[in-house]
């Protein structure tokens, strides 16, 4: 049977075997989605029938999941128009629904002139994803004709109870005793191992929910690598509790229950009900960053920085904590959620107030921890530069030559990595034109008989692509002292880098 089932004809029954909820590990219970009823459509359902369906099972001993946490799947999962399921699907309704056992079904029959009822009923291997039985059955007032009529089934409803024993009951054959126990005198409702994911040597806790028929066994233990756990009775709660210690060593690790009657009936045990994870090494955090270019050990960026979480192995974290300070240590933005890291993060340049900062080396700092609590941290150095350095033009006489002088008015930055000049009289003669690629510089002015002052344009660019300009400025060729401009703000002559 192909492992990608059409809903078309198998829509509906979705039976997942747990013996308990809530845990991180597969368990045999029973979930039951809405049964597929071709007789209302395509994508008919028959909820109703479901129910009683899964009140069979639950007759039989195997415990269910609620039916508001498979609709929940379902919705979240789009799994509610007709489709179909594939290996992938039923292997993560296994993981998300704690299910070792997973069963399709549709109504094939439901009424008619002679009132029959038929079913087709398929199960999973939640684990393979792979079928592991299947089953059409069917049966109708017509057939059930008896003598004298007694016993006789009058209407459909007296249909279902034998025809739902019957195949579940063929099922119960192909399958585990711990998913449908012929003669089971309890139920375990639930089992929570706290936490799921603990440090080696850390102290683990189990909370299990278990009803009895009749006696209680003189006992009840959960066996593990690191033991056995002899549970207490918690009267008020109705349930049975125990600790013990994780094992150093990292792994994943089942947990049976042990169930010790006394003398004269020997212990029953239930494996894998439970399974919990020794996780010891940090989540070895890295940061990458892009948007940005690295200039010795610090990465600049003059718009904005994307900001990559990387982890060396995937692996679940339970919450992580962005900081941005400045070189003193000032926290300007911090962001803590829970939950795993973002694929990326984008940063503008601003504070937590969304206000835009001054040019200036920050330390970029992410904190990640994993399920177990091992924490890891990476940080980066960034340098904000969102627009170029001003400079200074002035002059300078020396052995009764003029020298131009140009150089950078602040040394906190990178500096112009391009530049042109050129230089005229106040009528507009051209005197100077020059470029270059380095500051601070002198240039040597022609003789200039008889003018006091001369004027020039300034253009340069520092390597992020921020741009300066400065038109028709005015410089004095006596007194040598250099014209101080305000900062310009920043421009670009090219794209995002």
């Amino acid at each position: 049977m192909s492992s990608r089932v059409s809903w078309q004809y198998i829509l509906g029954l979705l039976v997942l075997f747990l013996l308990c909820g809530g845990m991180p590990a597969r368990a045999e219970r029973v979930a039951v989605l809405p049964l597929a009823d071709l007789s209302q459509g395509d994508n008919g359902l028959n909820l109703p029938l479901t129910r009683e369906l899964a009140a069979t099972l639950e007759g039989m001993g195997a415990a269910l999941v609620p039916e508001t946490d498979i609709l929940a799947f379902l919705a979240a999962n789009r799994l509610r128009e007709a489709g179909f399921l594939d290996v992938f699907t039923v292997r993560k309704l296994g993981r998300e629904l704690h299910c070792s056992l997973i069963l399709l079904g549709t109504v094939t029959e439901n009424g008619g002139a002679d009132p029959a009822l038929g079913l087709t009923l398929t199960a999973f291997d939640a684990e393979t994803g792979k079928p592991v039985w299947s089953r059409t059955d069917s049966t109708s007032l017509g057939e059930q004709v008896r003598a004298l009529a007694i016993g006789q089934p009058q209407e459909l409803d007296d249909l279902k109870g034998p025809l739902f024993e019957e195949m579940l009951g063929a099922l119960r054959s192909k399958v585990s005793s711990r998913i449908m126990p012929l003669n089971r005198l309890y139920q375990l409702a639930s089992i929570q191992i706290s936490p799921p994911y603990a440090k080696g040597g850390s102290e683990v806790e189990a909370l299990v929910k278990i009803r009895f028929l009749d006696a209680r066994p003189a006992r009840i233990a959960l066996e593990t690598e690191g033991g056995t756990a002899y549970l207490y009775r918690d009267a008020a709660a109705d349930s049975y509790r125990g600790r013990w210690q994780a094992p150093e060593q990292e792994g994943s690790y089942p947990v049976t229950l042990a169930l010790e009657w006394g003398r004269n009936r020997s212990a029953e045990r239930i494996r894998n009900v439970a399974t919990y994870e020794v996780i010891n090494e940090p989540p070895q955090l890295s940061l990458e960053i892009k948007k940005g270019v690295q200039t010795g050990e610090v990465i600049a960026f003059r718009d904005h920085l994307l900001i990559l979480p990387r982890l060396a192995r995937a692996k679940p974290m339970t919450r992580w904590l962005l900081e941005i300070k400045t070189e003193d240590g000032e926290v300007l933005v911090r962001e803590e959620h829970e939950g795993n890291l973002p694929e990326r993060m984008v940063w503008e340049g601003r504070d937590g107030g969304r206000r835009k900062l001054s040019n200036g080396t920050y330390e970029i700092v992410l904190h990640a921890w994993d399920l177990a609590g091992n924490h890891s941290v990476d940080a980066r150095m960034v340098a904000l530069q969102s627009s170029a350095l001003p400079v200074t033009v002035g002059t300078l006489n020396e052995n009764g030559k003029t020298f131009l002088k140009i150089e950078t008015a602040d040394d906190k930055g990178f500096p112009l990595t391009s530049w042109t000049l050129n230089a005229t009289s106040l009528q507009g003669e051209s005197l100077l034109e020059v470029e270059g690629n380095e500051l601070p510089v002198m240039i040597e002015l022609p003789p200039l008989e008889g003018q006091g002052t001369i004027q020039y344009n300034f253009e340069g660019e520092d390597f992020l692509g921020n741009r300066l300009r400065l038109d028709k400025k005015k410089v004095d060729l006596g007194n040598g002292e250099p014209e101080t401009p305000a900062e310009v703000p920043a421009k670009s002559w090219v794209s995002d880098f």
